[in-house]
């Protein structure tokens, strides 16, 4: 079930939306048609993020619509370096590392893993 909402206005997006802001959406304007996506809601559901937003980006393009897209995202969006300040302002030394130079990096296997706290499998 669910509820069918009838909008004003035309059926022309200009531009797609795709929020990344949990627990938040954005509101419909009449005279001012956008695409709106909430991606976080897709992880929800345990669905993969950027293929579901992809996904309703092609809706639109399938529909003719413009190729044009804002990803929102949380104000301010947290970095490593926010992390990485914090620790060293706990008196950390608090490196940034790529992952391709974790040598031990792995995938997660689909069932899961299960670690220790101390990091031991």
């Amino acid at each position: 079930g669910g509820v069918i909402e009838m909008h004003h206005g035309s059926h022309e997006e200009k531009v797609v939306l795709i929020n990344l802001v949990n627990d938040m959406t954005l509101e419909p304007i009449e005279d001012d048609q956008r695409f709106i996506v909430d991606g976080w809601a897709a992880g929800k559901f345990n669905l993969n993020v950027p293929k579901f937003c992809v996904a309703a980006a092609a809706t639109v393009e399938m529909l003719g619509g413009p190729k044009k897209a804002k990803i929102i995202i949380p104000d301010p969006p947290l970095t490593p370096e926010d992390i990485q300040s914090v620790l060293k302002g706990r008196g950390w030394d608090a490196d940034i590392v790529a992952a391709s130079k974790m040598s031990d990096m792995v995938t997660v296997h689909p069932t899961g893993i299960l670690k220790c706290v101390d990091g031991r499998g």
